[in-house]
């Protein structure tokens, strides 16, 4: 049961008016960017074929030991001659 612009049916009243004005904010937003309907034309010739290209007669390069870059890490030191105390470790 309906009471009137005084009652409950306000708000009901101003969420619909969103809901359109999002709806109408959404079609002017996608109409603003171009994705409105493409239209074709019916004179417009057709794309030519793309033309091919010959297959690739790439070699790959054959490396040597003298061509390797350098380490990029340090080798690792030689271990402490007494095991390092860890902070759990009991005293």
């Amino acid at each position: 049961m309906m009471m009137g612009f005084g009652g409950i049916a306000v708000p009901w009243l101003f969420g619909v008016l969103t809901v359109a004005a999002i709806w109408v904010g959404v079609w002017w937003l996608l109409s603003a960017i171009g994705m409105t309907a493409q239209r074709s034309q019916p004179n417009t010739p057709p794309a030519p074929a793309a033309t091919q290209l010959p297959p690739g007669t790439w070699q790959q390069p054959r490396f040597t030991a003298a061509d390797a870059p350098p380490p990029l890490r340090q080798p690792d030191p030689e271990p402490h001659p007494e095991p390092v105390r860890a902070e759990s470790d009991h005293r």
